[in-house]
């Protein structure tokens, strides 16, 4: 037999047997019950109702207001805390202490200060030379001011902010005899120019 001959019968009996395996896989698949796949059980995820965000308490709520009309402002204080205001015959200056009662003359906790003929809030600030850190810009009823923290005797952080509204100079700052950086910040967000 020749060679040639042989490799075509090999040939169609291979094409033969992969026909017939292809044709009964196809013929066995098709007969096969249709089986559904498991499914898995789905997790709806319920909501979680939102709680409404708590309400801010305000703090200054039940503050205590001191109100000057003669320069046109008004500022909330702790309810715990007494108000002094007067003149400053050798500071030339309208000043408002902010304490305890047995405190407010020689230790007051805050203070605010007019100053009369201001004309701009740079040179303002820069009348506070003792002062060697930077001020940050803020407000103080919407008016352009300036605020600082810096540290003075005994190591003791202070805060004040400063403002020019209607050529008056307006300083409202804490003291080194306590810790009431917060407080003074809380009385800023009060205070209101009415003139």
């Amino acid at each position: 037999m020749n060679k040639k001959g042989f490799v075509n019968i090999v040939l169609v009996v291979v094409i033969a047997l992969l026909m017939g395996t292809v044709g009964y896989f196809a013929f066995v698949k098709k007969s096969e019950p249709v089986t559904q796949q498991p499914t898995l059980p789905t997790t709806t995820q319920t909501p979680t109702p939102q709680q409404p965000s708590p309400t801010p308490i305000n703090e200054t709520a039940n503050w205590k207001t001191y109100k000057n009309d003669t320069y046109g402002f008004e500022v909330k204080y702790p309810s715990d805390w007494t108000s002094k205001g007067s003149w400053s015959e050798n500071g030339g200056f309208f000043y408002v202490a902010f304490g305890t009662t047995d405190s407010i003359d020689s230790k007051p906790l805050a203070t605010l200060r007019v100053y009369l003929n201001q004309t701009t809030l740079d040179k303002f600030v820069k009348s506070f030379d003792y002062i060697s850190e930077t001020w940050k810009d803020t407000a103080l009823d919407g008016v352009v001011a300036k605020e600082v923290i810096s540290t003075g005797q005994n190591s003791r952080q202070f805060i004040l902010t400063a403002s020019v509204r209607n050529s008056y100079g307006f300083e409202l700052a804490s003291t080194v005899f306590g810790d009431n950086v917060d407080t003074v910040r809380k009385m800023n967000s009060t205070f209101q120019f009415f003139k």
